[in-house]
């Protein structure tokens, strides 16, 4: 109710900390008529959260403040592309194919490996060249290629 009855007067900024109610009523409500009262431009939501779903469903410009300074201003697609130098490739055949050989070093961090699927950490520029050679090399079913979790880039980003 705190949020709706600050939400009324149409604030030009409106500060939310990273209680869970508060984070889980602005991602409930993104999708219907809140979102397009919130997202005027005369309005600005300041929220300030642990919680990186509620970052990535909810925000499109992001700061990182480290030791009381600005380390990061901008869009969240852009510390993935700054600070994450790499993506997780996963290969699957199908079960009962036979595996060749192959030194999945070569290609990047082995993470994990099944009788019938991998899963690689390959450097972000060698990713389309290792797609290229591992479904070659490998009686490959699917592949799927995706962003490090942005959980993980924070944290490799507060680790320095």
């Amino acid at each position: 109710m705190e949020l709706i009855a600050a939400l009324l007067h149409q604030p030009r900024v409106l500060f939310s900390t990273n209680r869970p109610s508060a984070s889980t009523w602005f991602r409930r409500k993104s999708s219907g008529n809140f979102s397009a009262t919130t997202r005027r431009p005369e309005t600005t939501i300041l929220l300030t959260s642990h919680y990186m779903t509620d970052i990535q469903e909810l925000c499109r410009r992001i700061i990182i403040i480290d030791k009381g300074r600005i380390f990061f201003d901008g869009r969240l697609a852009e510390v993935l592309d700054r600070f994450a130098d790499f993506k997780i490739v996963s290969i699957s055949w199908l079960t009962g194919a036979r595996f060749p050989q192959v030194d999945l070093k070569r290609y990047g961090e082995v993470l994990q490996q099944t009788s019938n699927r991998i899963q690689l950490k390959v450097k972000r520029d060698q990713v389309i060249a290792a797609c290229k050679q591992l479904l070659d090399e490998l009686p490959v079913n699917d592949i799927d290629i995706q962003e490090v979790p942005i959980e993980e880039v924070i944290r490799q980003i507060f680790a320095r």
